[in-house]
């Protein structure tokens, strides 16, 4: 290897890392340390375009190929910026995390909480990743959204149950985690083995369980059974993104997948009235992860309240669902499943990410946001 550029990052990972050096092609693995990069290509030029994963430290950028590994030396060196403080605003029904119940104009500090790499903003609950793949939570946990097995409301961090586990007031704790994401009923995370634990409500199939709601994490399962079987866990997931009521999944082949409430074309199936109904008012929903329609090679996704997008390799945005505040740059009030092209590119879905709980809550009702 001849060199690794931008050699730094946040501890959050996600940059993406041009790798340079002899004998690349082929490569079958590119490694930050001891984590993979969750994906990678190699370029016509020979070098490798490489996402890298969340880390701490300096660490050593290894690529494999079927002939060899390359060697340690100081051109195959990236280093991670130590994380700074959480801070908080807004609303506070607990999420600030401060043990305090008050809302706030101005940020406050997240309570003992450092080292965190990633951090996800739900209504009213607020996920901490920290550097090691351990998952810290708190806030309003009247669905059971903290993840700690209880449904207690929790104004300062506390640890993310391990997979399963019911109560865990003095562990385990949920590790190996790479991603989260939070939204209105289910909580997120993903694996480094590539599955997704997933807990919180589940009025509308959210968590791919046969459970209304769940206060510790399960894994997300292709089929509708308790427990689910290891054969039948959703695998190679690469990205996450949680809805107000719906989940999505992209995975390493580029296709995404969906569940949860459909009322407004969230599923991304065609229709805005199956493929199955939830809850006491029939909603519309799918309590198992169905391919989302249309859509080619995703290299990104987002959802909003109601809505998804996905980002293609091509640069294409692609988006559906609710459209009441013009969140598909269309004219209906929603689209029916797939196949709107805004003609965008990557900062059209960052904005959409951005504007997710400014403006396309379930009810009005100020948010927080957390950095």
């Amino acid at each position: 290897m001849t060199g690794v550029s931008p050699g730094t990052d946040a501890a959050a990972g996600g940059a993406t890392v041009t790798v340079t050096g002899a004998n690349l092609l082929g490569a079958t693995a590119v490694d930050f340390g001891s984590r993979p990069a969750p994906e990678f290509a190699v370029q016509s030029d020979g070098s490798i375009a490489a996402q890298a994963p969340p880390g701490a430290g300096a660490v050593q950028v290894t690529v494999t190929t079927p002939l060899a590994t390359s060697t340690g030396g100081g051109e195959d060196r990236f280093v991670y910026d130590p994380p700074g403080p959480v801070l908080a605003w807004g609303q506070n029904s607990g999420d600030l995390g401060n043990g305090e119940l008050e809302s706030s104009e101005v940020p406050v500090e997240v309570h003992a909480l450092a080292e965190a790499q990633a951090l996800s903003a739900g209504w009213n609950q607020s996920d901490a990743l920290l550097q090691g793949g351990k998952l810290l939570a708190w806030g309003n946990n009247e669905f059971g959204v903290v993840g700690d097995g209880t449904y207690e409301q929790r104004t300062t961090p506390v640890g993310v149950c391990a997979l399963g586990v019911s109560e865990c007031p003095d562990g385990p704790y949920l590790e190996e985690v790479t991603a989260v994401s939070a939204g209105r009923l289910p909580t997120l995370a993903l694996l480094a083995n590539g599955t997704i634990a997933a807990w919180g409500g589940n009025l509308y199939g959210d968590l791919a369980t046969d459970t209304e709601r769940n206060p510790y994490p399960l894994p997300v399962c292709t089929v509708l059974e308790s427990p689910c079987k290891p054969e039948n866990y959703l695998r190679e997931v690469v990205e996450i993104a949680a809805g107000a009521d719906f989940s999505l999944a992209r995975l390493r082949d580029g296709a995404v997948m969906a569940w949860g409430e459909n009322a407004q074309g969230e599923l991304g199936d065609g229709t805005s009235t199956g493929p199955e109904t939830c809850d006491a008012e029939n909603e519309a929903c799918g309590r198992i992860p169905r391919p989302v329609s249309g859509l080619g090679e995703v290299a990104a996704i987002a959802a909003g309240a109601f809505d998804g997008l996905a980002l293609l390799k091509n640069g294409t945005v692609m988006a559906w669902g609710a459209d009441e505040f013009g969140q598909l740059a269309a004219r209906q009030t929603w689209v029916e499943g797939f196949g709107l092209d805004l003609a965008g590119d990557a900062p059209l879905l960052d904005h959409a990410v951005a504007a997710r709980r400014h403006r396309h809550e379930p009810e009005p009702r100020p948010s927080h946001h957390d950095e």
